[in-house]
């Protein structure tokens, strides 16, 4: 479960990056951990590519929001 971020920790904490670390391979594993850090390739996409994306978001948050309200009906 995810904790909100305080304004000590972002400001007094924020050079904490190796009690981060450790603590974020207790949450996600390490094999996540180090996918996110391995990775920083900049990415170039092209507007036809999203524009997919964003219509196949669309169509899953409009499914999802029909789903909530049926599922509100039936409670």
């Amino acid at each position: 479960m995810s904790t909100p971020a305080c304004t000590r920790c972002n400001r007094q904490l924020s050079g904490n990056a190796v009690e981060y670390r450790i603590r974020l391979i207790e949450r996600i594993g390490l094999d996540r951990v180090e996918r996110l850090e391995a990775d920083n390739e900049p990415r170039r996409f092209d507007i036809p590519y999203l524009q997919r994306i964003k219509s196949i978001f669309t169509r899953r948050a409009r499914a999802l929001e029909k789903r909530r309200a049926r599922h509100q009906e039936a409670a």
